[in-house]
């Protein structure tokens, strides 16, 4: 089965505290965009293997299932430590005995650590492949749930890649506010098309380093909607060069209102241009591909 895994952006991100399980509890606004991974699952159930299609072992105890990834980038690890290969090895545990071979093929055109979300959405692909294969009367809520155990972007990557995939024939959501650690989603169906230019200054930023500057420095009072933006940008300089140059592009095309933030824990800025902007975003883009040498630089729309 063929599945696009959309990016997605943070509109905003307020963090309300620190929990005691060590995760932080926040309000994001997120929007999936038109960014994707293409992925093909496919999954070998027992009546598979009795026609002869996957061959596997068995341990003591506990069926064995054979699962494979391969991504077409180095960048991307292919073993346990992929979101993806988590995915089916949770889908393996939650469905015991019914998967018994998976192989899991991934393109990237997310940027990898980039702050879009890309490794969430891609495990949101694989629970939403293997369930339709399995358990297809499962309710997307619930499938989220089962996301969240994976990571905290993931459940409204659920909402998000059913909305990008709507031959699977689940209600997904482009836009979603996002509460608890993340993992209490709730969908907002009716939004604007936006306009997105994107800005990857192709540095790593860890999420986990993201977070923790934020603890050691605490709330600054910050303009942007993001609260890890000022942390992040004061750690890596490259990030507070690209949102103070993007900003001035947006000005002199007379644009100085227009929303110029990081995404996520970074370090990837997007400008935000509502619909009616679409000429002025694409100037905003040539300046920014002639600016930016060395990074990458996209145009793209909401989903």
């Amino acid at each position: 089965m063929l599945i696009k895994a959309p990016a997605k952006i943070n509109l905003t991100l307020r963090i309300l505290s620190k929990r005691a399980d060590g995760y932080h509890e926040l309000s994001s606004l997120m929007r999936a965009i038109r960014l994707f991974d293409v992925l093909e699952v496919e999954a070998f159930t027992p009546w598979d293997r009795a026609n002869g299609k996957k061959v596997v072992t068995f341990g003591a105890g506990e069926p064995y299932c054979d699962i494979n990834v391969q991504a077409d980038t180095k960048s991307v690890e292919e073993g346990p430590g992929n979101l993806a290969y988590k995915a089916a090895s949770l889908m393996v545990s939650k469905l015991h005995g019914q998967i018994h071979g998976i192989d899991i093929s991934i393109k990237k055109h997310i940027p990898v650590a980039s702050g879009l979300g890309g490794g969430s959405a891609d495990a949101a692909a694989v629970l939403l492949c293997l369930a339709k294969k399995t358990i297809p009367e499962i309710k997307l809520p619930d499938l989220a749930d089962w996301g969240a155990e994976i990571g905290m972007d993931v459940p409204f990557c659920v909402y998000a890649c059913a909305a990008a995939n709507p031959d699977l024939g689940y209600e997904g959501a482009g836009t979603a506010l996002a509460e608890g650690a993340g993992e209490l989603i709730t969908p907002l169906y009716v939004q604007e098309k936006a306009w997105l230019v994107l800005v990857n200054p192709q540095v790593e930023v860890p999420t986990k380093q993201v977070y923790e500057l934020f603890d050691i420095q605490g709330d600054r009072d910050s303009v942007s909607d993001n609260d890890l933006e000022a942390p992040c940008a004061e750690a890596w300089p490259i990030v507070a060069e690209t949102l103070k140059a993007l900003k001035n592009i947006c000005a002199t095309e007379g644009l100085g209102d227009i929303k110029v933030q990081l995404s996520g824990s970074g370090p990837t800025i997007f400008a935000y241009f509502e619909e009616s902007l679409k000429a002025e975003a694409e100037r905003v883009y040539t300046r920014a591909k002639e600016t930016f040498e060395g990074m990458k630089v996209l145009f793209t729309e909401t989903l």
